[in-house]
């Protein structure tokens, strides 16, 4: 079993290219645009009023839009930011890189009710993949010990990765919403139980 991180930080990338232009999101490898970069530099702002304590870790995905935000908030709280595969948005498999409506001719019939094994697109992760795929993340986050994790991510596997941390069941019934650039502040309290201190705190450039 590895440690528990007392204190987590979730931050979502600012605006990306791909949001711009029409773009579907997942694995699209767009950089953010000048207002992404304002907004995460607000962001940043946030994150010095809070209470960061112990040894404190910066991870990110490594996709350009999460990386550039954790390159930007890294040089300003002067954290090396460490970047990771397993905290990648979801795979949208063949809908990577295409428009949102050439997107929407392949996407695959949605189930009913829906499920944990529901494949969007052709080659695309389902929502059980992507849950394991940050608990993954998680773990490894986990096993360099630190007090505090900042992690930059995205809006689908932001929400696998606070729900792995808060424990809850994968079924889809519960349900987080991240703006860009928003911040998200977990805890474990001095009761041992996981907290929600904040949840999408949004700040526009």
């Amino acid at each position: 079993m590895t440690a528990q991180i007392k204190h987590m930080v979730f931050v979502r990338h600012g605006e990306s290219q791909h949001h711009v232009n029409g773009l579907t999101g997942g694995w699209t490898d767009t950089p953010l645009t000048p207002v992404g970069k304002q907004q995460i530099e607000s962001a940043v702002r946030l994150l010095q009023k809070l209470e960061l304590g112990g040894q404190i870790g910066l991870y990110a995905s490594d996709l350009r839009r999460a990386a550039e935000s954790a390159t930007i908030i890294g040089e300003a709280l002067g954290y090396s930011p460490v970047f990771m595969a397993d905290l990648r948005e979801i795979n949208n498999g063949k809908a990577a890189g295409l428009t949102l409506e050439e997107a929407r001719k392949i996407r695959l019939p949605e189930s009913d009710p829906p499920n944990l094994e529901w494949r969007p697109y052709e080659n695309a992760e389902t929502w059980r993949e992507v849950n394991e795929r940050l608990a993954t993340g998680l773990r490894r986050i986990e096993s360099k010990c630190d007090d505090t994790a900042i992690v930059v991510g995205h809006g689908l596997s932001g929400q696998a990765l606070v729900r792995a941390w808060l424990q809850l069941p994968l079924e889809p019934v519960i349900s987080f919403h991240f703006d860009t650039a928003s911040v998200t502040e977990l805890r474990i309290n001095e009761w041992r139980e996981r907290q929600i201190v904040r949840l999408n705190v949004g700040v526009i450039a």
